[in-house]
């Protein structure tokens, strides 16, 4: 069975850790799955390909899939986390001839699912509709948080929605946390002054406070990199012998690992929380949009995020405090339900060749 496999390859770690953990997962089932790869990005994605037999990088976005013939594709799935927001005009553009798109291949047996996301946030009354459009297209959605499957229930009637925890919750649980003494800080490119200002002198009070060393861990080394931002951090803190930067590579493991050096975790990056809860190390959350909100209140029943785009210098002292003496404490093996995703989309696929 052919499935076209719709997701960001753009060198971020939590989008390329869902893959490999789906790809994984169906590489005992004969599916193959075709991905649309960017040229440029082709040679960090090899190491993806000499892993697995049952996927193939392909020249040929979404819109362009029919080329290859009435019924080629079984299914087509969307993967991914942030991929029912809405927050440009041309997102609302691109999501109508996605309607189109699979109104014509629904008539040639070929169905949607919608794997993994969360819903929102919506700039506006627009964006919002045409992300419920999409919605409705789908035979199968699973969301990874409680307030977007009410979103989905309560607005697109008769839909098949289920919710699991994030499918990153199924990461190896070999690399354990061993006793180094060392913070790791998921830098975020955005906000990118205020973040570098307010990281800069957390960092320096830091060193100060503990003599430790601290970890900036770039988890977007794509369009939307954070090496800028980590490196204009080192190149700002006072004590540059105790800050590294650590960057996400074609081996996921890698960035994994070195959180699992790391006692204490600043968590900006939303799936810098994720791993932090997998290797049981304590973390404080900051927010760039709701998905951190809404993952908070479903595992551990606190809304306890610091919204990044309010923090300054002079909150520094009071998150420190909270960082090393008030931590978010990690539920163990909360997140074992994260297989439900890929499960109900093997039952979805089965049923269709029945």
């Amino acid at each position: 069975m052919n499935i076209y496999l719709k997701i960001w390859l753009d060198k971020n770690f939590g989008d390329d850790l869902m893959l490999y953990e789906m790809v994984d997962f169906f590489s005992s089932t004969g599916y193959i799955f075709y991905i649309h790869c960017n040229e440029k990005f082709q040679k960090f994605y090899n190491d993806l390909l000499k892993k697995f037999a049952n996927i193939k990088l392909i020249d040929c976005p979404l819109r362009e899939i029919r080329k290859y013939g009435r019924g080629f594709f079984k299914c087509v799935v969307l993967l991914g986390g942030s991929t029912l927001m809405g927050n440009r005009y041309t997102g609302c553009y691109y999501r109508f001839l996605n309607c189109r798109l699979f109104d014509k291949l629904r008539k040639e047996g070929t169905f949607y699912a919608i794997i993994g996301c969360n819903t929102g946030p919506f700039k506006n009354c627009f964006t919002e509709f045409f992300v419920k459009e999409e919605l409705r297209k789908a035979r199968l959605i699973t969301v990874r948080d409680k307030a977007s499957f009410d979103y989905v229930k309560k607005h697109i009637e008769g839909s098949d929605c289920r919710y699991f925890p994030d499918i990153l919750f199924g990461i190896s649980k070999t690399c354990l946390p061993n006793s180094k003494r060392q913070l790791g800080i998921s830098v975020f490119s955005g906000e990118h002054e205020r973040t570098v200002s307010f990281l800069t002198q957390l960092c320096d009070e830091y060193i100060s406070y503990t003599d430790n060393r601290i970890k900036l861990l770039c988890f977007d080394v794509g369009s939307k990199s954070d090496l800028a931002t980590a490196e204009a951090i080192h190149k700002s803190v006072s004590r540059k012998d105790k800050v590294e930067i650590v960057s996400h590579s074609s081996d996921c493991n890698y960035l994994i690992e070195s959180i699992s050096e790391c006692d204490r975790v600043l968590a900006i990056r939303f799936h810098s929380a994720i791993i932090a809860s997998v290797l049981n190390i304590p973390f404080l959350p900051f927010s760039y949009s709701n998905k951190m909100h809404n993952f908070l209140c479903d595992v551990y029943e606190t809304d306890k995020d610091f919204p990044i785009a309010k923090v300054s210098s002079s909150s520094v002292p009071d998150f420190l405090q909270q960082l090393l003496n008030d931590p978010i404490i990690p539920k163990p093996n909360w997140g074992d339900g994260n297989i439900g995703h890929f499960t109900a989309l093997k039952e979805i696929l089965e049923k269709s060749q029945e």
